[in-house]
Formats: C-alpha cells, sequence, structure tokens
C-alpha cells in the first residue's frame, strides 16, 4: 500500500489545517505562550522531513534524503512513509537505515507482502539465509494456487540478486521446503543458472516440468540451460518442440530465430524471420533484425523489400536509410549509396558521414575521402579515432600501405590505447609482411582486452596462415570461436586452422559452415581448396567460379586459383 506523495503531503497540511475552524473567532485563552513552548522544532515534523527528503532526493543527494526519510518513518505513523524510506535508503545503499525502516514498516503494516519480501531481500545482501528464508516464507498463502504466485514472485526475487551463494541456500531450501512446488523447483533452477551451476539448474528445471510438463516458461528456462552446458543441438530442439505446439506464437518464433542466430545457422534463422515479417510486417524490431541479418546472408532482395517497409515506420527512417546505402554499397551502386548516406539523419548520422569517405575512396578520389574524413575529425570530436582508422583502411585498400601504416600511426599519437587503431595498423603491417610489428599490435589488443575476438582470430589466423606456429594459431582462433561462435569470419579460420593441421573433413564442416552463412570470396578460395585437396575438383571449381563472377579482383582468390588450376 503506497500511496502518493502528494496525497500525503496534502493529508499532513488538512491535519494541521483542522486544529481549529478557520471562520470561528478564536476565544481569549490568555497569553499568548513563549516560542518554545508552540511545539516540536522542524526537524522534528514529518512533513518537514518529508519535504527535505524529497527535495534532497530530486537534487540527487540520496544520502540526506535518505537520512531525512529516516526521521519521518521513526515518527510517523503511516506505512507508506515507512516503505519509502526503506526503499529510498535501499537505492542510496544504507543497508542498516534499509532495515530500521522496513522493521518499521511491519510493525505498522504486519501483513504486508511486500515489506516482507523486501526484507528477506535485505537478509539476502548481508549473506544471512537463515533470516532471509523466514523473511521471504513466514507468510505464504495456504492456498496452492496463490502460494504458487508467491513462490514465483520470491524465485524473480533471488534470481535478479543472485550475487551469492546465499541466494542459492535460500533457493534450495524453498525447493526442499515445497518438494511439490513447481514453482519452487524454477525459482532454483533460475538461481542455478545465475549463478553459472547450469547442471544444478537443469535438474531444478526439469524437476519442475515433471511436475507441470506444459508449462512453456519451464521449458524456455531449460533451453537457456541447454545452452549454458553447451548441448545446442538439444536446446534447439526443446524451442523447436515448442514451436511445433504452437506454431502461430510469433514470440516462439523469435525466440527460435534468435537462437539459430547466436548458433551461426543464419540461412536457417532467416527462414524464420520470413515467417515473422510476414505475420508482423510492421514490427520494426522484426524489420530491422530481418534486414541486417539478409544483409549479412547475402539475401540482397529481401533485404531490400524489409528495409524499404522498415522506412515506411515512423521515426525508422535513418535506420533504413542508412542500411540502404550499405545494401547500395554491396551491389556496386556507389552513387546511390553516396545519396542514401548524405540523407542519413539522427544517431546514424556520424556512422553515415564515415561510410561517404569509404564509398568517396571506392569511386576512386582518395584525396577527396581524406579531406573528408579530416573535416569529421575537426567538427566532432567522438567521431576522430573512426575516422583515422576509416582513412588507414581507405589507403590500405589502396595499397598505399606504408602510407596507412603512417595515418594509423598518428591516429595512435592521440588515441593510444584504440583497439580498431592498433588493429588496422596490424593488418597493413601484415600486408606488407611486417609480422612482428602486426603481432605487437593485436598482442597489445588482447592484453587490454582478453575477449577481443577479432583480435584472438586476426593473430591467429595470421599465425596459422603464414607461420609454422599452427598449434599456437589454432589456439588463438580456439578461444576466439568460444566467444563468437557464429561469426563466420571465426569459422573460416576454424577451418583453415584444421586444413593447415592436415584435417580435411574438419576443415570442410567449418568452411562449409562459414560459406553457407556469408559466401565470402576468402571463405570460397579456402572451401575450394579443401574441396580440391579431398578430390572434389568440380565442386571446387563452381565454387571458386561462382565466388569470381562477383569478385573478379579479389587477391586470395585469384592466388588460390592461379595456384591449384591447371
Amino acid at each position: 500500500m503506497h500511496r502518493p506523495l502528494l496525497a500525503l503531503l496534502f493529508l499532513a497540511l488538512l491535519a494541521a489545517c483542522a486544529a481549529g475552524p478557520a471562520d470561528q473567532a478564536a476565544p481569549d485563552t490568555g497569553p499568548v505562550p513563549a516560542p518554545d513552548s508552540l511545539g516540536p522544532p522542524p526537524e522534528e515534523s514529518v512533513l518537514y522531513n518529508v519535504l527535505v527528503g524529497e527535495l534532497a532526493g530530486a537534487r540527487g543527494d540520496v544520502a540526506l534524503a535518505a537520512e531525512s526519510y529516516r526521521r519521518a518513518a521513526e515518527r510517523s505513523g503511516d506505512p507508506a512513509v515507512a516503505e519509502r524510506a526503506a526503499r529510498i535508503a535501499l537505492y542510496a545503499e544504507a543497508p542498516e537505515q534499509a532495515l530500521a525502516a522496513t522493521q518499521r514498516w511491519l510493525e505498522l503494516e504486519p501483513e504486508s507482502a511486500d515489506a516482507r519480501r523486501l526484507l528477506g531481500l535485505l537478509h539476502l545482501r548481508e549473506g544471512d539465509a537463515d533470516a532471509a528464508f523466514a523473511a521471504l516464507t513466514e507468510t505464504l498463502p495456504e492456498a496452492a494456487e496463490e502460494r504458487e504466485q508467491a513462490i514465483a514472485q520470491i524465485g524473480g526475487l533471488l534470481a535478479d540478486d543472485a550475487r551469492s551463494r546465499t541466494a542459492l541456500a535460500v533457493a534450495e531450501r524453498l525447493a526442499e521446503t515445497y518438494p511439490d512446488s513447481p514453482g519452487a523447483q524454477l525459482a532454483l533452477a533460475r538461481v542455478a543458472l545465475a549463478l553459472e551451476r547450469p547442471a544444478r539448474a537443469l535438474q531444478a528445471v526439469r524437476g519442475a516440468l515433471e511436475q507441470r510438463p506444459d508449462w512453456t516458461a519451464a521449458r524456455l528456462l531449460e533451453v537457456d540451460v541447454l545452452m549454458a552446458l553447451e548441448r545446442e543441438d538439444a536446446a534447439v530442439s526443446a524451442v523447436r518442440a515448442l514451436l511445433d505446439e504452437a506454431p502461430d506464437s510469433e514470440q516462439l518464433r523469435l525466440r527460435y530465430a534468435r537462437l539459430l542466430v547466436g548458433l551461426g545457422r543464419n540461412v536457417d534463422a532467416l527462414d524464420q524471420f520470413e515467417r515473422l515479417v510476414a505475420a508482423r510486417p510492421d514490427d520494426p524490431q522484426v524489420l530491422y533484425s530481418a534486414a541486417l541479418l539478409a544483409l549479412e546472408s547475402g539475401r540482397l532482395d529481401f533485404a531490400r523489400q524489409t528495409l524499404q517497409r522498415l522506412r515506411e515506420q515512423r521515426g525508422q527512417e535513418d535506420v533504413a536509410s542508412y542500411y540502404l546505402g550499405r545494401l547500395a554499397e554491396i551491389e556496386g551502386d556507389l552513387s546511390t549509396a553516396l545519396a542514401r548516406y548524405e540523407r542519413t539523419g539522427g544517431e546514424y548520422r556520424g556512422e553515415a558521414q564515415l561510410r561517404i569517405a569509404v564509398v568517396m575512396a571506392g569511386q576512386g578520389r582518395i584525396a577527396a575521402a581524406r579531406r573528408h574524413l579530416a573535416e569529421l575529425r575537426d567538427g566532432n570530436g567522438s567521431l576522430a579515432p573512426r575516422a583515422w582508422a576509416i582513412e588507414g583502411e581507405v589507403l590500405r585498400e589502396a595499397g598505399r600501405l606504408a602510407e596507412s601504416v603512417e595515418v594509423l600511426s598518428r591516429g595512435l599519437e592521440a588515441y593510444p590505447d584504440d583497439a580498431d587503431l592498433l588493429y588496422g595498423r596490424a593488418m597493413s603491417n601484415i600486408m606488407r609482411e611486417r609480422l612482428p610489428t602486426a603481432e605487437e599490435d593485436l598482442r597489445r589488443i588482447i592484453e587490454q582486452d582478453p575477449e577481443n575476438a577479432h583480435a584472438l582470430n586476426a593473430l591467429g589466423y595470421t599465425l596459422v596462415d603464414r607461420t609454422e606456429r599452427i598449434a599456437e594459431g589454432s589456439e588463438l582462433i580456439e578461444r576466439a570461436y568460444a566467444l563468437q561462435p557464429g561469426d563466420p569470419a571465426i569459422i573460416d579460420s576454424m577451418g583453415w586452422a584444421a586444413y593447415r593441421r592436415g584435417d580435411l573433413e574438419e576443415a570442410r564442416e567449418y568452411l562449409e559452415r562459414a560459406y553457407d552463412m556469408a559466401p565470402d570470396p576468402e571463405i570460397a578460395a579456402h572451401l575450394g581448396e579443401v574441396l580440391w585437396q579431398l578430390g572434389r575438383r568440380e565442386q571446387a571449381r563452381e565454387i571458386w567460379q561462382s565466388a569470381l563472377a562477383e569478385h573478379p579482383d579479389h587477391p586470395v582468390l585469384r592466388e588460390t586459383m592461379e595456384r591449384l588450376l591447371p
């Protein structure tokens, strides 16, 4: 029960006004008392402390707000004041004040389930599992349905605040105390999963499903648990089974599509997104996700249709314009790409302005591209590191490798730890065959960010492809793959590492996956070479010729074909 603050203040003022009727003359009561006997000082007033607390909170002074409400709660008999005091103290990270205010709240409103949950949360955070369990379960309803609802709320609280083993201990005790409650088992599963105990979570969620087999929430949590256990096929089968039972459920289909994307199964995911677009043609999030996946998968006609539909939705003009520009770039229509980018505003304006430089360079206007990037650096400091990185990329693509390294080094003088600049300089130095220098930059990125999958992959691929340090390179690629198993470039590296180790079948499996996801010319070159060595030479020729038709000047593709074809 929480009355709005304005109502609380109004009631306090009304009570003050009710001390005497305004339309009657005050009787003569003798001498006016001395000021000391007029009543308590303002700081003793509930209304005064509430006002100070609210004003302090509005100014961001949460410590003063918590202290003022503490004083108000001590003096007020209204549980709403005590509740607000408790919540402000919790927000101010003042656990002792929060505990005192919550206990006061319970004195004034003993049956409040909200107060008991907050008391349980506070005991949970102080690591007292027994007190937390007692507070959370003391007033659970007797009726099974109502009790299940209350247990579900407890489970949510425990999962949301699963900071330590205390939450798990409370959840375990909840499941033991109420063995016939599927909600208690689900609560335990949620907490165990949050604390990265997936095996225990699987046991608990299956306990919930034994009691309530058709519970969608539990079945979806089982999917999350299976993914945490890296049982990907089982997770996909579980969602697929749910979708088969409810084929019209758009939420389930969206969940299935996103799961497939996360697993790198872009072709299957795109099939699901096509169905979602048909069912929800005006949903911006569905249109956006489908368009980006179509772009990445090379389904350009579907991407165009989806982006044009997205552009018609309110507030989506800029994002649609930007990605229509990217689509035009992919198709080689640089004039259209330039026009799209020039019309892009809002939060995508910066990215569009950077792409304008790339398009200019693609048109052979490298000097104009560099001037444009210099203007962006001068006019927008937040874009400066990216502008340096793109200038280095433009020069690298033009074969001006020494200039590329020089520009990127200038950028690194201003932004010495920028990962994009370090990565770009490494790529340029790899092309210059200066591998030790490139390795130094990539290792610097990894030192700063050990989970930078792109740097791990780039260094690993370089070692596998250009040196005999194949085992070391393979280990780096595997680390990248563990971080981003759905990235086609990393899957390609996994395949190429297997090829360099002599495992042709493993290489073929990875490379076919990568090529299905993204028909990139370098992936085509790698897949074709593996197929060639496996004796499937006609298939290799078909893949190479198809890629060559789209990318006639790609250096890796041409080198591979010239080396292997008679």
